[in-house]
């Protein structure tokens, strides 16, 4: 949950930025969904990261044969 210090933080952002005049609900959601879209970038860096390693991992272990 975002706390109504951030939700007023980023409805004034978004009036000095914009121009316009968001109500709380709107910018909750909007930062919700933010959240969300950063937090699903973050798991397919790790599994991207996590298999790269795995591929590495693999590949030395080719070596030692």
């Amino acid at each position: 949950m975002i706390s109504e210090k951030r939700i007023k933080e980023f409805q004034k952002a978004v009036k000095e930025d914009y121009g316009k005049n968001i109500t709380s609900a709107e910018a909750n959601e909007i930062i919700n969904g933010l959240v969300n879209y950063f937090d699903l970038l973050a798991k397919i860096f790790h599994r991207i990261e996590t298999n790269e390693k795995k591929k590495e991992t693999h590949k030395n272990n080719l070596r030692l044969y």
